[in-house]
């Protein structure tokens, strides 16, 4: 049997995809769309050279998003400013 029934079972649930669903409000931290990311202070100010780098300061919180092996982690500073940075400026513990 194929397609969907038109009883009340699973089969006529609609598709829907709940990551595609959140926005982050107008004026909320951007970091707040993020789920499981791990917060570390900033050890080390590095400045962004490319486009896809993200500059921080000593002292700013970052929200790690995605760990890298190569040493070039990705994250979310506290102005909602997103881009990559050497994973070795950030502290070894999370916060």
């Amino acid at each position: 049997m194929s397609g969907a029934s038109s009883g009340g079972g699973q089969g006529n649930l609609p598709t829907m995809n709940p990551v595609s669903n959140m926005t982050p409000t107008a004026g909320a931290p951007l970091e707040l769309a993020v789920v499981g990311g791990s917060k570390r202070i900033c050890k080390h100010t590095h400045i962004a050279e490319d486009a896809d780098e993200m500059s921080m300061n000593e002292g700013d919180l970052i929200t790690v998003v995605r760990e890298d092996p190569s040493g070039w982690w990705e994250g979310i500073n506290t102005k909602g400013e997103r881009g990559i940075f050497p994973a070795n400026h950030l502290a070894d513990e999370e916060i």
